[in-house]
């Protein structure tokens, strides 16, 4: 029972993931051209760097709890032995999508 509980877990970082850059991508025009406005301004590239970091520390913030807390409630629900799993697959996720939101605007 434990390997497909791990399975469905690495499944669901991987969808979440696989989401997040998708609905990135739509807003990757308007992030660049605001981010375009700030460099004619003057802001340097380090500037920019810390503006991404915060916007995207900011989001983690609320992401990391909601998605922890709807993961082990949902498994809870569904599947009380999963919920562990669900858990940890919610905070690999976040923690995994920082960096990877970072990286978009180069």
């Amino acid at each position: 029972m434990a390997l497909p509980s791990i399975l469905l877990a690495l499944a669901g970082v991987v969808v979440g993931l696989v989401l997040t850059l998708v609905t990135g991508r739509f807003e990757l025009n308007a992030k660049r051209q605001y981010l375009s406005i700030l460099e004619a301004m003057g802001w340097n590239p380090d500037m920019l760097r810390q503006v991404r970091l915060f916007e995207n520390a900011l989001v983690g913030t609320v992401a990391l709890p909601l998605g922890v807390l709807g993961a082990l409630g949902i498994g809870l629900l569904l599947a009380p032995y999963a919920a562990l799993w669900a858990g940890v697959a919610g905070l690999v996720a976040v923690l995994c999508w920082i960096p990877i939101a970072t990286k978009v605007v180069q």
